[in-house]
């Protein structure tokens, strides 16, 4: 299970490519925690918050979850 596998900012901390963290304006307090938490440990982190949707983005704003991923992976 990866459930099992510890995985904190020690192991964060060796990320070091851009990651792309994204979160929906409804996402719950503690998702949006675990988020702050790897900003501070990943070096080339950046957060997305999409607007008036909750944690599963792909279903409810699928075509601005395109348009943020694609935005990033151009830079």
């Amino acid at each position: 299970s990866l459930l099992s596998e510890p995985f904190g900012c020690a192991e964060a901390e060796q990320m070091k490519m851009p990651v792309l963290l994204v979160e929906g304006e409804r996402t719950s307090p503690g998702m949006r925690a675990i988020d702050t938490i790897l900003l501070e440990c990943m070096p080339a982190a950046c957060r997305a918050v999409l607007p008036g949707v909750g944690h599963t983005i792909q279903f409810g704003a699928p075509e601005v979850m395109a348009v943020v991923v694609a935005d990033f992976l151009r830079r």
